[in-house]
């Protein structure tokens, strides 16, 4: 299934899995504290061209096939984590080694060590399980920017130049860079399936590094800002989005 389309047909099988099962995420990131929250935006324009290919597609593709027939699940998607720090040092966000030789990342206070990041993979994988979907941790990256840890944003062209450096995989290969945040109070943001066609370079999602599991940010340290913005990924929209349009066949959360 070459090109985005796998991700179509990913969003067409949560879409059947969310129907029987019922909400598959535990919660929404809401603002907390100094927080601001989820960053993921979607224009209309967007949303209604989105919605037009979504339906043209279902109807092509269940009028006489089963799942089983289309070859659209159990899902498997290869994570490739980008590590991003202030620099090189213990103060500044980094440190090569523990005093057992394991490779750790320090971030702002933070230790984001290997086992975190399995962490992080184990609450990913179960909170889509589900929807017959899993991710598997191919390789982890690790930076050092002070101007990327500090000021990458949504839309920036500092965030674009990082994703497009280090970015790995295809269409169907979720990238994660972590980053601080700390001038915008975001958790996260996620492109959507349909950014793959214009800027596949840019495609991923980037979240605050202290949302990991173990992690130092208040009532978002459980590793669900992940979910959240790997859901934004697959192409699932915010719940108000969906209100806004009740007519359409969005699929949300």
């Amino acid at each position: 299934m070459p090109g985005r389309s796998i991700c179509m047909a990913l969003f067409l099988l949560i879409s059947l899995s969310f129907a029987a099962a019922g909400p598959l995420f535990v919660r929404q990131v809401a603002p907390d504290g100094d927080f601001t929250g989820c960053g993921t935006n979607v224009t209309e324009a967007d949303v209604l061209a989105a919605e037009r290919e979504f339906t043209q597609h279902k109807e092509n593709l269940f009028s006489d096939s089963s799942l089983d027939d289309l070859g659209l699940g159990p899902i498997a998607i290869d994570v490739y984590w980008h590590i991003v720090a202030a620099n090189a040092t213990l103060e500044g966000g980094w440190a090569n080694f523990d005093e057992e030789g394991s490779e750790i990342i320090i971030c702002r206070g933070l230790t984001l060590r290997n086992e975190q990041i399995d962490a992080q993979m184990e609450v990913l994988n179960k909170d889509y399980q589900d929807a017959g979907v899993t991710f598997k941790h191919i390789n982890t990256t690790r930076i050092v920017s002070p101007e990327w840890f500090e000021k990458v944003k949504q839309g920036s062209q500092g965030a674009d130049a990082m994703k497009t450096i280090f970015r790995k995989g295809g269409a169907d290969s979720l990238n994660v860079w972590t980053v601080g945040f700390p001038q915008s109070g975001l958790l996260g943001y996620a492109t959507f399936p349909w950014t793959y066609r214009r800027e596949p370079e840019i495609d991923g999602v980037i979240i605050r590094y202290s949302t990991l599991p173990g992690g130092v940010a208040p009532k978002h340290e459980g590793g669900r800002t992940l979910t959240h913005e790997a859901g934004h990924w697959l192409g699932l929209y915010h719940t108000f989005q969906a209100r806004a349009n009740p007519g359409t066949t969005k699929i949300n959360f």
